[in-house]
């Protein structure tokens, strides 16, 4: 009998033809179920679609009580500019964000989802990254301690705690984010040079397909599941198809582009 997410899956006796996949707007709108505070990981090798898997999910789940930040390091990115007219989208260079206008006492819009791009002038390196740490932890900080739901979306998780040393403040946000209704949604390319709480901590977890066997047996960490599944699943998992893991449960499926 196929699973799908939200029946419970046995650990070490399940095959991957016992794995249904389910087409990916479906699951968003059938399967995906978001509490605040839960962290969500999503890892796979570059081009394969994680940004844009990651947003769309975004947009299911941020709501105007559950704001979401989406910290933006690359200079150009076509998936990010795609959004720009999205309604509830705000894009932003500085945290925090203008008050929105009010009239009659009552908003005349509402934000949902802001993207915080701070300016870079690609010829000052160091000043680009002094500048992208600055608000980005600015950002961080502020939402950790809001006592209002949020969301803080890391489209690159890696550059974020090493280039940028921000590896503290994620490492909060793992660790306490939940019980603060903060969560962290952390994308990466490899798998290799993840810590271990990308793993452990998420209670989403989206993984793609990776020739480098270093990098799927990282997933090894991920608690509740058999590894050895997992690894083979995602080792015939095609480009753009993700393996989904919820760990309460736990449970999993196959998502189509």
């Amino acid at each position: 009998m196929n699973a799908r997410p939200g029946t419970e899956i046995s650990s070490g006796i399940m095959s991957p033809d016992d794995v249904e996949t389910w087409n990916r707007e479906e699951f968003i709108a059938e399967a995906w179920d978001y509490h605040p505070g839960q962290h969500v990981t999503i890892i796979g090798p570059n081009g394969r679609g994680k940004t844009t898997l990651g947003l769309q999910l975004l947009d299911a789940s941020a709501t105007d009580t559950m704001k979401a930040f989406v910290l933006v390091s690359k200079p150009r990115d076509a998936t990010f500019e795609k959004w720009r007219k999205k309604p509830g989208v705000k894009f932003i260079e500085n945290y925090p964000p203008s008050p929105e206008p009010r009239f009659g006492g009552l908003r005349k819009k509402f934000t949902r989802i802001y993207f915080l791009k701070p300016y870079q002038s690609l010829k000052d390196l160091d000043g680009d990254d002094a500048r992208l740490r600055r608000e980005f932890r600015e950002c961080m900080l502020d939402s950790y301690a809001t006592p209002k739901p949020r969301i803080i979306f890391a489209d690159e998780v890696q550059e974020l705690q090493n280039d940028l040393g921000l590896k503290k403040e994620c490492t909060k946000y793992w660790k306490r984010g939940r019980s603060l209704d903060s969560g962290l949604w952390a994308l990466a390319q490899r798998s290799a040079y993840n810590v271990q709480d990308m793993y452990n901590a998420a209670e989403h977890l989206f993984l793609f397909s990776d020739p480098d066997r270093r990098n799927r047996q990282r997933y090894a960490e991920i608690g509740g599941v058999d590894p050895d599944l997992v690894e083979e699943i995602t080792n015939t998992l095609d480009s753009y198809q993700a393996l989904y893991i919820r760990r309460t449960g736990p449970a999993m499926c196959i998502v189509n582009p």
